[in-house]
């Protein structure tokens, strides 16, 4: 059986960690959930964001930016998944994530890396569409 990568290569990295835990006799039994993915081509949520700071100068957020996103990055993700897969409890569920942040605290951070200091943009919601479409959604909900 053949699967498609949609990613364009993101997703080889796990499936390698999957067929190597099975080659070893493994067997995955329970439910892994991720936070936002980042980290060597692993989000798209976080490079849209990179991208709309760089073109307007700032990061935006929607309103307050108090909207709340967990993040990991794929590298500790590939632990955690290893982890699960060694020493989970049949029928665990995991909690992938680092901590939550802000969706405003976020935004400072990528208009830091921009060079533009903490500022920010509060964007409407149909800002947030115009500017980055369903991605733009995306980022507006607690994750």
């Amino acid at each position: 059986m053949r699967h498609e990568d949609p990613g364009h290569g993101r997703n080889r990295p796990h499936r390698a960690a999957a067929n190597a835990l099975r080659l070893r006799g493994h067997q995955v039994s329970g439910f892994m959930r991720p936070g936002l993915v980042y980290g060597n081509g692993g989000s798209y949520d976080i490079p849209h964001l990179i991208n709309l700071a760089q073109k307007n100068g700032v990061a935006p957020h929607l309103g307050s930016g108090g909207t709340l996103h967990g993040c990991v990055h794929i590298d500790e993700l590939a632990e955690l998944f290893v982890l699960a897969v060694e020493r989970a409890p049949k029928g665990a569920v995991l909690h992938g994530v680092a901590g939550e942040l802000s969706q405003r605290d976020l935004a400072a951070a990528i208009s830091r890396m921009i060079g533009a200091g903490d500022r920010t943009e509060s964007f409407t919601l149909d800002q947030m569409f115009r500017s980055a479409g369903s991605v733009g959604i995306g980022l507006s909900l607690n994750k």
